[in-house]
């Protein structure tokens, strides 16, 4: 969604809608947040600081509106809000006569705590497994988000499940633009959940890293988003568990019921606990995919410039004790090697060049960021 406003950023401002893209590689299909982040640092940092407030508020303003009427900020770190930066929030809006509709897509509990569970796995090296997280939740994010702003604004809500076809049509319906005047929303996938492969692999890699102590959170970063960005066409199916199905029936029955309530009477639809999809049921005795240990290895040694050595090495000794994987046990020492790593450390340089120059086109941010006083993150 964030790269299908990104693509049509043109075909918004001619419907009257400005989108400010301030990732450019949201445009070629990267994973991205939106374009919400200077927003939410500005709301959760520096909004009521008196020396910052005015000045960085019309920053924002200027960011975000450049002379429109109507303007688009995506990102679902906004969601994150709590209820003292959703008051935050509103009371800017209301300083400078904006008026905002939230809109919101909601999933399927059992989909939704799955594809969570994983982007913990992808973005801090959770080693818990699937049933183990999900047994710990008490509260299910929809209901508690939806409480926390429908008191302090006009929110749509979207059943994802129910529009994944084609999921920016019904935003296209709230907002009042024309779709068949703007680039249709492709195929391609952005920000794919892994395989139940590729999850036990990261799994397995970071508990090796764990037993030694080594932090690990830029590995899994580094390897999820490669494997993506990569490897787009690899299926990935949610896993089914029974235990987690019937704990979520047993925990959120009655959350959902009421909830159901509130989206039959304003959104005309309701939400269940599973979607109408397949399910994967993994084997009892589950092994190593090699293909996918192959393509996290291959990740691994382009990378290991970026990684700390020791873990490179200590993934390698824990490979070599495999006789089926020696192979790509040596393959990572090679990484290691002081031509491999300038010849990445090169491409690294190259690139990091190349996106300054990208945003340096951009003149707002370029003196937003030389201020220094708001923080930009993905």
């Amino acid at each position: 969604m964030q790269s299908w406003l990104a693509i049509n950023q043109s075909g918004l401002a001619g419907q009257g809608y400005q989108f400010t893209v301030l990732d450019s590689e949201a445009k070629n299909f990267k994973i991205n947040s939106g374009n919400g982040a200077l927003l939410d640092t500005f709301i959760r940092q520096t909004y009521n600081r008196a020396d910052n407030d005015q000045k960085m508020g019309q920053a924002i303003l200027d960011l975000y509106f450049a002379g429109y009427e109507k303007a688009i900020v995506s990102s679902e770190i906004l969601s994150g809000f709590s209820t003292a930066n959703i008051q935050k929030l509103r009371h800017f809006l209301d300083q400078h006569q904006i008026h905002v509709k939230v809109i919101a897509y909601v999933r399927n509990l059992y989909d939704f705590f799955y594809s969570a569970h994983v982007q913990h796995v992808k973005r801090t090296n959770r080693l818990t497994n699937f049933e183990s997280a999900v047994l710990e939740e008490k509260q299910f994010r929809h209901f508690l988000t939806y409480k926390n702003f429908s008191p302090f604004f006009d929110v749509t809500l979207i059943h994802y499940d129910a529009v994944i076809d084609n999921i920016a049509l019904p935003f296209c319906d709230v907002v009042n633009l024309d779709y068949t005047r703007l680039r249709p929303l492709p195929e391609q996938q952005v920000n794919r959940t892994l395989s139940h492969g590729e999850i036990e692999i990261m799994q397995t890699l970071g508990s090796w890293l764990a037993q030694k102590e080594l932090a690990a959170d830029n590995f899994s970063i580094t390897v999820s988003d490669e494997l993506v960005h990569k490897f787009p066409e690899v299926d990935s199916e949610v896993v089914y568990n029974e235990r987690v199905h019937d704990y979520l029936v047993q925990t959120f029955g009655h959350q959902i019921d009421q909830f159901n309530k509130i989206c039959e009477r304003l959104f005309d639809f309701k939400l269940s606990i599973l979607s109408d999809r397949h399910y994967l049921t993994p084997p009892h005795n589950p092994t190593i995919d090699k293909p996918s240990l192959e393509r996290v290895v291959g990740i691994l040694c382009d990378n290991s410039a970026t990684i700390d050595k020791l873990a490179i090495e200590t993934l390698a000794d824990n490979l070599s004790a495999t006789a089926e994987y020696q192979d790509l046990s040596v393959k990572l020492r090679k990484s290691l090697s002081w031509q491999s790593r300038i010849k990445q450390l090169a491409k690294r340089m190259k690139h990091r060049a190349h996106q300054l120059y990208v945003r340096g086109t951009n003149r707002r941010m370029l003196m937003m960021r030389l201020k220094g006083s708001l923080g930009v993150y993905r």
